[in-house]
């Protein structure tokens, strides 16, 4: 469903974002994207992931049954993850809800007004951007996030709580 790819942005750029570079992730330049880049990924993908986390925990017997009768028998990291990505998408539909308006109609089997959800919408095409992702992306060849060299003496940022839980074999881009 989602296809997380990373790319670089100049200092520039991450400052317009908001971020500081001193304490974002340089991307070396023996990589070959360039100097001054700051690795960074599009939010509507890990929106995206998050979704399908959602959608693999509301099925949790089909995905993750065979290792865990339920998710109290999981390790706490399956909570927390789950808790992150519901925030996530609570932020993304807060910070950009749809105004579109849904009609009701009278409907067989319903006593009560339905709500017409087949609502037509000015939607982004996706494609495009996954194939300019795609295109300016780093490669797989070129990118093991998790083997990236980290700098001595480089500010670290405190984690969220939840992100303890996490760890780093769950939730990035699983």
């Amino acid at each position: 469903m989602a296809r997380i790819e990373y790319f670089g942005v100049s200092g520039a750029a991450l400052r317009k974002m908001g971020k500081d570079p001193k304490i974002s992730v340089a991307i070396p330049e023996e990589w070959g994207v360039g100097p001054d880049k700051y690795l960074v990924e599009i939010d509507m993908q890990h929106q995206l992931h998050c979704l399908n986390a959602v959608r693999k925990y509301a099925y949790w017997d089909y995905y993750y049954g065979d290792s865990y009768k339920n998710v109290s028998m999981a390790p706490k990291r399956h909570q927390a993850h789950l808790e992150h990505c519901i925030d996530i998408l609570l932020q993304a539909l807060t910070c950009n809800p749809s105004l579109d308006l849904i009609s009701h109609n009278w409907m067989k089997t319903q006593e009560n007004p339905y709500p017409d959800f087949n609502i037509k919408r000015q939607c982004v095409a996706h494609d495009p951007i996954l194939k300019w992702q795609h295109e300016n992306g780093i490669t797989e060849q070129i990118l093991k996030y998790k083997n990236l060299p980290r700098p001595e003496h480089f500010p670290e940022v405190e984690p969220e709580p939840s992100i303890l839980l996490i760890g780093e074999d769950l939730g990035h881009h699983e």
